[in-house]
């Protein structure tokens, strides 16, 4: 069997544990690691995540022209994927980049641009898609089993960040390291998934906050997302809850779908709602409903499921969008987050698609503390 050979740029906690999710996958290889600390490297190597055979490196293009791999894994800051991945692209290897794809919808353009010039695979590590309960209902969604979306909510406060979670890295919560807050680190999960399961948007309307940190960026959202199939998506969350909610509610014509932690309750109507909503002669009607609890099929998921569907991606030949997470799809959280702040911001309906250069002056501005979101 060919193995896929991989190069991780990124020692830092999440590369750490991608290079030992790769090492419990058959068909590939860790054969180079990249990290800017000498002393992340070492470390590597004295506590055995990594063998003597891996060649390790300070500078990712020395990694990436070393001929060692087929295919890296970016685990840096937020704001360095960009160049990462494309001059991983330029040198025709395949990529995996970790969540967000970029900072901002005309980086992410930039990237999908080098991606489709290099005729590689693509994936992002949105790895919330391999949980079950959410396949589920990516499953009812597809087959229309709650009839015509009335509208969905989304609640997502189990993202708890102390002050000590930003203070250990300076990067963190901070315009020109991460290019947001919580949009860019916890929620793109969140917002994918809303993609994933209810498609394109047309327009954001957002308030956002540093309310709970001292930080930079955001630590609060709270939104709407108008789906381009006409219903609205309800969306907030925060870093700074306990125990915190992880909880989504699906209004349609045949009933309610709620998810709430690992539960999935159909609260499924005896009658159509349109139907009665339009046709009933009661002014005052009610709807009989019973309450079914849906079971959750137990299989495999986390980062090793997304890594595996990539590489068997590389390995077949089967086209990108057959992965489990294909990068290119990773611009539309994105574009969601970035509208978000975009509408808060200017106080504003974001519509979509964004404007590219509007939204790249208001970060500048940002980052160059011409505004802020603090009062």
């Amino acid at each position: 069997m060919k193995k896929v050979r991989f190069g991780v740029i990124g020692a830092g906690v999440m590369g750490e544990g991608h290079i030992k999710t790769l090492k419990q996958i058959e068909n590939c290889e860790v054969t180079a690691v990249c990290d800017i600390s000498q002393e992340r490297l070492k470390k590597l190597g004295e506590e055995q995540v990594v063998s003597s055979e891996t060649t390790l490196f300070s500078e990712y293009e020395k990694l990436i022209d070393s001929g060692l791999c087929d295919a890296i894994a970016i685990t840096t800051p937020h704001t360095s994927h960009l160049k990462i991945a494309e001059y991983a692209f330029k040198n025709k290897l395949h990529v995996m980049c970790d969540k967000p794809i970029a900072v901002t919808l005309s980086e992410a353009d930039m990237i999908l641009e080098a991606w489709r010039k290099a005729e590689t695979k693509f994936s992002t590590m949105y790895s919330m898609r391999t949980t079950s309960i959410n396949k589920v209902i990516k499953e009812w969604m597809d087959k229309g089993k709650l009839g015509k979306i009335r509208r969905a909510d989304m609640v997502c406060t189990k993202w708890l960040r102390t002050q000590k979670y930003f203070d250990c890295q300076s990067w963190r919560g901070t315009w020109n390291g991460e290019g947001g807050g919580l949009l860019m680190n916890q929620a793109p999960h969140n917002l994918d998934l809303l993609y994933w399961w209810f498609g394109e948007a047309q327009s954001v309307q957002a308030e956002v906050s540093s309310r709970f940190h001292e930080i930079e960026t955001e630590d609060e959202v709270n939104a709407v997302i108008f789906t381009k199939t006409g219903f609205p998506i309800r969306f907030y969350a925060n870093t700074a809850e306990a125990p915190g909610i992880d909880r989504v509610e699906i209004v349609g014509d045949k009933g309610t779908l709620t998810r709430e932690n690992d539960k999935l309750i159909f609260f499924k109507l005896a009658e159509d709602l349109d139907e009665v909503v339009r046709k009933s002669e009661e002014p005052f009607a009610t709807i009989e409903s019973e309450s079914v609890e849906i079971e959750i099929p137990d299989i495999p998921r986390g980062h090793k499921v997304v890594f595996e569907s990539f590489i068997d991606s590389i390995i077949s030949g089967a086209p990108n969008e057959e992965m489990v997470a294909p990068g290119n799809e990773g611009i539309h959280a994105v574009e969601w987050a970035n509208a978000m702040l975009f509408s808060s911001i200017k106080q504003q309906k974001a519509n979509l698609p964004l404007n590219r250069v509007e939204y790249d002056e208001l970060l500048t501005e940002l980052r160059t503390k011409k505004i802020s979101l603090t009062k």
